[in-house]
C-alpha cells in the first residue's frame, strides 16, 4: 500500500472512520467535518494522526472501509454524514435542515449508532429534495 497521501490540518486523532472534507488551507490538507449542512465530504479516515502536517490514510470514492455509523442503518442504504462525520442515512424529504447535505457512501453491512462497519465510498453528489 503506498503511503498516505493527504496530511491532517490538526489534530485528527479522535475523527479515525468519519468523514472528512478538503481543507481550504492547503493543497491534499484535510479537516474533520464540523457542519454537514456547509461541508462536502470526499472521503473517511482510516487512521488517527494527532497533529497538523501529519499523513492521514482517506478512503475515496471507489473504496471500501470501515466507518462509524451515527444512526440506525441498512445495508445498501445510501449515506450522508452528521456533523461529527458519522455516517447516517441520507436524507430524502425537503426539510431545509437537510437539503444541503451530500450522499457519499453505501452501507455494506447493517449497523447502529456508534458502531464500526464497511461502506462503500462514492462520489459525493447533494441529496435529492424532490
Amino acid at each position: 500500500m503506498p503511503g498516505p497521501s493527504f496530511v491532517a490540518s490538526g489534530d485528527l486523532s479522535a475523527n479515525q472512520f468519519r468523514a472528512v472534507q478538503m481543507s481550504a488551507a492547503a493543497s491534499f490538507e484535510v479537516s474533520a467535518i464540523t457542519d454537514a449542512n456547509a461541508e462536502k465530504p470526499f472521503g473517511i479516515q482510516q487512521d488517527d494522526p494527532d497533529a497538523a502536517g501529519q499523513g492521514v490514510e482517506v478512503c475515496v470514492a471507489g473504496e471500501i472501509c470501515k466507518a462509524e455509523y451515527g444512526d440506525t442503518i441498512d445495508e445498501g442504504e445510501y449515506l450522508s454524514c452528521d456533523n461529527s462525520g458519522r455516517l447516517i442515512p441520507a436524507p430524502y424529504e425537503t426539510s431545509p435542515a437537510t437539503a444541503d447535505l451530500y450522499i457519499f457512501a453505501m452501507a455494506l453491512e447493517a449497523g447502529a449508532v456508534s458502531e464500526f462497519h464497511y461502506v462503500l465510498v462514492l462520489t459525493p453528489v447533494k441529496a435529492s429534495t424532490e
